[in-house]
């Protein structure tokens, strides 16, 4: 009989600790906020025909290490494109990882203003295996561009940071987007484009005076 009442105890103990372990996984399941910035160092290239730009930037994550270990917050990856990174300060203790990136970005350009047209660089990243249930990004207002940043041939304009969530199929997954935009020089544009066509007419309207 007493064997009985001891094991009924110990089965009640398991239970218990079950039942607990249970909703502290229910608790922790709660999604773990990571906060991204940008710093652009450089715009080096911008390649219209390949649809590509190559960017040099820092990435820097501030996280809460009680939410997400930093090993969980590495788990990223760029959506358009393959840059090199370099791990350049990391502290779990602090919540701190910060990366500098240099690399090839991709996307499709939009000539239907040419030459007068704008473009729009974006940084855009995603985690590899948390979704946006379990994870989400937050846009760092410390992001900015480096005042020295500059690119050939063109203006560098504002820049913006978003956080959207991105579904495939059912799940949905929380994206880090950060965005430039670049613009044509004014004046460049017009001798470029306008001033050829405008002094290729006035020579020829100009024949037309000529004395046979």
């Amino acid at each position: 009989m007493r064997t009985r009442s001891l094991l009924l105890a110990v089965v009640g103990v398991v239970l218990l600790a079950v039942m607990l372990n249970v909703k502290t996984a229910d608790s922790s399941g709660d999604s773990a906020n990571i906060s991204v910035g940008v710093w652009l160092v450089n715009v080096e290239k911008v390649d219209l025909a390949a649809s590509s730009y190559r960017l040099d930037f820092y990435l820097l994550f501030r996280f809460d290490p009680s939410e997400i270990s930093i090993d969980d917050v590495k788990e990223f990856e760029f959506l358009n494109g393959l840059p090199t990174k370099y791990e350049i300060s990391a502290s779990e203790e602090q919540g701190y990882l910060e990366y500098r990136v240099r690399g090839d970005f991709i996307k499709t350009f939009d000539f239907s203003r040419y030459s007068y047209e704008t473009h729009s660089l974006t940084i855009e990243l995603e985690h590899k295996n948390l979704n946006a249930s379990f994870l989400t990004y937050e846009a760092d207002p410390t992001s900015n561009v480096d005042e020295t940043a500059s690119v050939a041939g063109w203006e560098i304009g504002d820049f913006e940071t978003s956080v959207v969530e991105h579904s495939y199929g059912n799940e949905s997954y929380s994206r880090f987007i950060f965005s430039i935009t670049l613009m044509r020089p004014v004046v460049s544009s017009f001798i470029k484009s306008v001033l050829p066509i405008a002094i290729i007419t006035t020579i020829s309207l100009l024949t037309f005076f000529i004395s046979p």
